[in-house]
């Protein structure tokens, strides 16, 4: 049988790339995201009178500058002709982050702006190969951590700290992360810290959520542990950064911290900063004293949930899990866990309940497993006053809290 051929002088019809197929299906998926997020913020915001506009003379309407702005841009996103990692993240981010800063928007407006950012966060949009990544995660981290806004109603309130501790979360586990400061990095974990904080007088699912978030973030962090560059520089400053921003919480709900000088370093090793280390240290040792302020000589001071008494050792013993045998090229870590660490240790191993001792004694496998030859002296110290606890309870015997931790017995 024959075979049907082409005529020479017809030319086959030339397809497109699928890569620029992609590439332009991708860049018109996130005009349409940002497009909605921003009309999901102005339908929030057109609820309320304060927002509505003015009529002037004619039909000219008077609106407020933070309408203006994200009406300006959803005119503008469409009309971008470069790809989406070539346009200036600011442009898009701005009007948004205007909102967050804002004293004049409610809860409900403050909590939306927060998605619509999580959301862009969350779908990478951003990346280290964005134009401008540094300064557009900078703008992010500032702007949430100094957000401001009308309390009107208690469940409001407790979804906006929410959204910040998402958003927060979001920026440590995106892809452009490596691009914050070591002053951004610290920043990041003394607000959720003292979110953490000011939970505890509200809800209890808020208070579920802020301590997840803080074992997210102490996870985030320790990952990249052996990837951090060892330099003093890195350790000194800032040490007791988080004793201090935990002490005299208030109920001002302005989050704001901003780097002194106007600004921290850029430098970073391709992964996490050593500023990360360094705030996630300090936070560790804001948690023990934490501990110890709910306990006196071993006993309960107070009561107590055990959630709250076991979270700062399931941080701490994720932190040692993830961050293993490099601990020990940080001195300052290294210090942390054979001085104050095995004294808690030590302090709480004398516990009788089984939830506390279980944490105890996880956080000290991990320590033996990874740290064994630089802890042989806080090792055998533990071992000789639990094991001396344990055999002399058999005979309904408990030794005093203190003889085990250099006190009178």
């Amino acid at each position: 049988m024959g075979r049907l051929r082409l005529q020479s002088s017809i030319k086959a019809i030339e397809e497109e790339p699928e890569d620029c197929e992609a590439t332009s299906s991708n860049k018109a998926a996130l005009e349409c995201m940002i497009n909605s997020e921003i009309g999901a913020v102005l339908a929030v915001m057109r609820r309320n009178v304060r927002w509505g506009g003015r009529y002037v003379s004619g039909d000219d309407q008077l609106e407020h500058s933070l309408i203006q702005s994200l009406k300006t841009l959803r005119r503008q996103i469409f009309s971008w002709q470069n790809e989406w990692q070539s346009v200036n993240p600011s442009l898009y981010l701005q009007p948004f982050l205007d909102v967050i800063r804002s004293d004049e928007t409610g809860a409900p407006i403050t909590s939306v702006a927060l998605s619509s950012i999580y959301k862009i966060l969350t779908l990478d949009v951003l990346d280290v190969n964005t134009v401008n990544v540094e300064d557009a995660m900078h703008m992010v981290v500032d702007a949430v951590t100094s957000c401001r806004f009308e309390v009107t109603d208690p469940a409001s309130e407790e979804v906006v700290l929410t959204k910040i501790l998402q958003v927060l979360l979001a920026c440590m586990k995106s892809k452009a992360s490596v691009m914050l400061s070591n002053q951004h990095v610290c920043t990041i974990v003394n607000t959720c810290f003292r979110v953490v904080h000011q939970a505890g007088s509200k809800g209890e699912l808020l208070q579920r959520i802020a301590r997840h978030t803080m074992h997210e973030l102490v996870r985030c962090i320790f990952s990249h542990l052996p990837d951090v560059d060892n330099t003093e520089r890195s350790l000194v400053k800032g040490g007791n950064s988080m004793k201090n921003e935990t002490a005299g919480l208030d109920a001002d709900y302005s989050f704001s911290s901003k780097p002194e000088n106007g600004g921290g370093t850029s430098e970073y090793d391709g992964q996490l900063s050593a500023g990360a280390f360094n705030a996630s240290s300090g936070l560790i040792s804001g948690m023990m004293d934490e501990s110890n302020a709910r306990t006196d000589n071993g006993k309960d001071s107070v009561p107590y949930d055990f959630h709250l008494m076991t979270e700062p050792y399931g941080l701490i013993n994720s932190a040692i899990e993830l961050g293993g045998p490099a601990i020990r090229h940080h001195p300052r870590l290294l210090n942390l866990v054979q001085d104050e660490l095995f004294r808690n240790l030590m302090q709480f191993g004398l516990s009788m309940s089984p939830l506390i001792l279980s944490m105890v004694c996880s956080i000290v496998l991990n320590l033996y497993q990874h740290l064994r030859t630089e802890l042989k002296l806080q090792l055998e110290a533990f071992f000789s006053c639990d094991i001396e606890t344990c055999t002399k309870s058999i005979w309904g015997f408990i030794p005093a809290a203190g003889g085990c931790n250099g006190g009178s017995s």
